[in-house]
């Protein structure tokens, strides 16, 4: 009798941590990952941060391209920094996202993974990120440039010297 009391207590314990865990997990809205880019700084600043950094993320982002175009840029202008004098010899890894996934090239292992996974890891890694998406403007931050590029792209426009 009072095994079978014990029995029932274990079952109603793992059924409310059951019932927790899937309250935390499903009915809870999940905060989106966001891309930290630290503070904005001038041209010249990030500059000197990305000479010093050890490790360079060339982050090609077309979840949100407005045309197939647009798309095909944004992954040329990570092409034409990859091939750039500037990062020549340097630890650079390539992550790509769309709206089913990223991909990520780190140590020229390949890998898959969620975006906002992506977006967690970026966020804790030592280093600088060339962040390119759509957009017409590029800023600078202490961790980040964010480049944008639209459909007008010129080949060889993406590039450090």
């Amino acid at each position: 009798m009072a095994s079978d009391n014990v029995k029932n207590a274990a079952v109603i314990i793992i059924i409310v941590a059951v019932l927790a865990l899937s309250y935390s997990l499903v009915l809870q809205p999940q905060t989106p990952a966001v891309f930290e880019k630290g503070a904005e700084v001038n041209q010249e600043t990030f500059l000197s941060l990305l000479s010093d950094a050890d490790k360079i993320y060339i982050v090609m982002d077309i979840r949100n391209a407005s045309n197939s175009i647009v798309s095909t840029n944004i992954l040329q202008c990570g092409v034409d920094f990859a091939g750039s004098r500037g990062l020549a010899g340097r630890n650079v890894s390539y992550v790509s996202m769309d709206d089913n996934g990223c991909a990520l090239s780190i140590n020229e292992k390949g890998v898959t993974d969620t975006v906002p996974n992506c977006i967690r890891m970026l966020n804790g890694a030592e280093g600088i990120s060339l962040y390119i998406y759509e957009g017409s403007e590029t800023k600078y931050y202490t961790k980040a440039a964010a480049i944008g590029v639209n459909g007008n792209y010129q080949l060889g426009t993406c590039e450090l010297r």
